[in-house]
């Protein structure tokens, strides 16, 4: 709840100590990190926690705790931090995008500021921020860093993991943002005071999901006043703990040269995509796989793009087709063969190939391939295939009954190319005629061939 425009800002013990000691804040940045705005009103508590990190012979300070504060009406989080070194320049981006507003405010220090909506929310769900540094002395170096919602829960019968984590739940947003309250009290139940109450989920034990929004979180950073409330009852004696929810920087890298070169974006691993594909097509919540950003850089990814592996040419490779035996029998019955004209059908066989080849083979090249594999005497030319939607193949006296759909059970996809070769046989007073359907399944790299044949007297 928005009750006023204020700055403020709580300290908590340091969380990440890297390298050697530097000097303080050079003399003249003593006070230009105050903002200039007769809104807002800046509470600093008198000591504050620093993450500090070094690289070459630079190192750089950044406040543990965001300020948060509104400003003409928008919430913004301000992350302060310093250097070792006089700094020429600085400025802030995301992978390949400038992103937010960095001012330098003395020699050796300078404020990045993220505005509500799309700038918080963004860095919150696990994108980096960078931050392009260049010395006077000439030197570039690159930093990066992350931010986090934490809580910070009342004693009581209930704890709280200290960070809010970004997951993957697919909805509207597909992003939300995951807590979790530990208790061995019954009846645990969740409010807010001046915001939104994240929602519960259904626990594991004692451990008790809850999820935000981001609009929901975002109402919980905009006032110091605002608080989240957990409530349980234990022989009849109910229990009330608050926490705030502050923004807080979890960890800091630093390097010479491009942030961009030196953190580049990571790739869908093995280990989030095999999760997903575990799960079944129904889930929404995808938690148990990772963080938000790790499962959607594997959302709609290929296995190929995911483990490369050395290229193979494409190559059928045989596969047993006896489950098939009892629905192309079936079809091979339901053939008409009275006033001068018959049928039949079958037999079938299949082959699969390598998921992941130098190329994805056409229809044309899995028909030829499938021809050199069940026509050896040739009698079926390639260049003469006529193919089939899903609908003609239905039409089709072979696949009236319910051979297409044991098929599709087999190949497990209904996404399927077909197309019929047709040669005609010597028949003494009739004309009679081979017929051979290849259906290529691209997406499970199956290809199943039936044979059959038609006839007529003349």
């Amino acid at each position: 709840m928005r009750v006023h425009r204020s700055l403020w800002s709580l300290s908590i013990p340091l969380l990440l100590a890297l390298g050697c000691g530097a000097s303080g804040p050079h003399p003249d940045e003593q006070k230009q990190g105050e903002w200039e705005d007769s809104l807002l009103t800046e509470r600093l508590s008198a000591t504050t926690s620093e993450l500090r990190v070094r690289a070459d012979d630079l190192t750089l300070w950044i406040e543990e705790l965001t300020t948060q504060a509104v400003r003409s009406g928008t919430l913004q989080v301000t992350i302060k931090a310093r250097t070792s070194s006089n700094i020429s320049s600085v400025s802030s981006s995301v992978p390949d995008d400038a992103f937010g507003r960095t001012v330098q405010v003395g020699p050796r220090s300078f404020e990045i500021t993220l505005r509500d909506g799309h700038e918080i929310n963004t860095i919150l769900s696990g994108l980096p921020l960078f931050l392009n540094i260049k010395l006077s002395s000439g030197k570039i170096y690159g930093a990066k860093l992350s931010l986090a919602a934490k809580l910070s829960l009342s004693a009581g019968p209930v704890s709280v993991d200290p960070y809010v984590r970004p997951i993957y739940h697919r909805d509207s947003a597909n992003l939300r943002y995951r807590g979790y309250a530990t208790t061995s009290a019954t009846g645990l139940a969740l409010s807010s005071m001046g915001g939104t109450a994240p929602s519960l989920g259904r626990p594991t034990g004692s451990r008790h999901p809850f999820d935000w929004e981001y609009s929901g979180l975002a109402s919980l950073l905009d006032a110091k006043s605002d608080q989240v409330v957990f409530e349980t009852t234990s022989a009849g004696t109910t229990t009330r703990q608050q926490s705030a929810v502050l923004l807080a920087v979890r960890d800091v890298g630093l390097g010479l040269g491009d942030p961009d070169v030196r953190w580049p974006t990571p790739a869908c691993t093995r280990t989030v995509y095999d999760c997903i594909t575990a799960l079944p097509a129904s889930t929404k919540d995808f938690s148990a796989c990772g963080s938000y950003r790790d499962v959607a850089r594997c959302m709609g990814v290929d296995l190929c793009d995911v483990v490369p592996t050395p290229a193979v040419p494409f190559a059928l490779a045989s596969k047993d087709v006896s489950s098939l035996a009892a629905a192309v029998k079936s079809a091979h019955d339901a053939c008409p063969r009275t006033g001068g004209s018959w049928c039949s059908v079958g037999p079938a066989s299949a082959f699969g190939y390598p998921r992941c080849v130098a190329m994805t083979p056409t229809r044309a090249q899995v028909t030829e391939a499938a021809l050199a594999a069940t026509d050896p005497s040739g009698a079926f030319d390639p260049r003469y295939g006529r193919v089939l939607t899903r609908a003609a193949l239905l039409m089709q006296q072979t696949f009236k009954g319910g051979l297409l759909t044991a098929i599709d059970t087999y190949a497990g996809d209904t996404d399927v190319y077909a197309t019929l070769l047709e040669s005609e046989e010597s028949c003494h007073n009739c004309h009679q005629f081979s017929i051979k359907f290849v259906l290529y399944y691209p997406r499970t790299q199956t290809v199943v061939v039936v044979d059959g044949s038609y006839g007529y007297d003349s």
